[in-house]
């Protein structure tokens, strides 16, 4: 469920780089988001996601023991408010044919490594603040030098 706030949004970030999660979370707390919840193991995500009720998923494609693709897969084969789920894709995998599998999957945002911080927290802020996620369109930005 949506906080009126964004500031207050439950955040959920997934990447199997800790060094991704470090930079990911100071870069939204020094922003000032306070409920950021991160994972480096996409097979934890199904319980965070129950648990939690994010607002907001940020999530990496190319991870070990579950593709963050296969994770999309799941999140929006669920009936709502799961399975319209915001999610952010951050990840290294330019491959038009990438792009494309996520936009199927109705992604609203993807993000690609190395970005900076400041596409990163206009992307954040543009998916909380937009009431209905599927009534957006996907959001993309160019890569840029900064975060890898």
């Amino acid at each position: 469920m949506r906080s009126t706030n964004h500031l207050d949004a439950r955040i959920l970030a997934v990447d199997d780089e800790i060094e991704n999660l470090r930079l990911l979370e100071c870069a939204l707390l020094s922003a000032g988001y306070r409920q950021i919840t991160s994972t480096s193991d996409p097979r934890r995500v199904a319980g965070l996601l129950g648990a939690l009720e994010p607002d907001l998923l940020l999530l990496d494609l190319q991870m070990p023991w579950v593709h963050g693709v296969t994770l999309l897969e799941r999140i929006r084969s669920s009936p709502a408010p799961l399975g319209r789920l915001p999610v952010l894709v951050i990840t290294g995998d330019k491959s038009s044919a990438t792009q494309l599998r996520v936009q199927e999957l109705e992604v609203q945002g993807y993000l690609t490594k190395p970005y900076s911080r400041t596409e990163l927290l206009v992307l954040v802020t543009r998916l909380l603040e937009t009431p209905d996620p599927q009534a957006s369109q996907p959001a993309t930005l160019p890569a840029a030098e900064g975060v890898a």
